[in-house]
């Protein structure tokens, strides 16, 4: 690898490029074409995403297993979740398990949170791992849900 000299390459009188000029004479790259070569990619891989966007279903279900404890009782022991249903619907925006429902606040790739009731129910979904958490709220308890799901089939 030879060295570089970056240069101010005038292309017209009111615009001017960075160009890398290698010691070999003759041999100049141009870093507009690096960045016109990063551009259509950006917008290449955003492409993409928005079609695996739009192929997701618009009703995901969801089965989970994990710990329930009720956090204004001092040494509760957690009780155990097996199969507990959880819907999470993009069309209505809502996310809804054990007679709760919330509406979704973000969703992307990684991740759902939502929210809802007056802020009496929260949580989030990992859409990786599968590990969920969620906090209700009520006058008399406030319930933390600890889960793994998976999708239902």
């Amino acid at each position: 690898m030879g060295s570089y000299q970056w240069t101010h390459w005038p292309i017209r009188a009111e615009i001017g490029a960075y160009v890398a000029k290698p010691s070999a004479p003759g041999k100049v790259w141009k870093m507009t074409s690096i960045f016109k070569i990063a551009a259509m990619t950006v917008f290449a891989f955003a492409g993409v995403e928005r079609c695996a966007l739009a192929a997701e279903p618009s009703v995901i279900a969801l089965s989970c297993d994990g710990r329930l404890t009720n956090t204004r009782v001092s040494n509760a022991k957690p009780q155990p979740i097996n199969k507990m249903n959880m819907v999470v619907n993009f069309a209505d925006k809502t996310v809804s398990f054990s007679g709760h429902s919330a509406g979704i606040d973000k969703a992307d790739v990684a991740r759902i949170s939502f929210s809802g009731e007056n802020n009496a129910v929260h949580g989030e979904i990992d859409r990786v791992t599968g590990a969920t958490w969620a906090t209700t709220t009520s006058a008399t308890m406030t319930l933390a849900y600890k889960l793994l799901c998976k999708p239902s089939h």
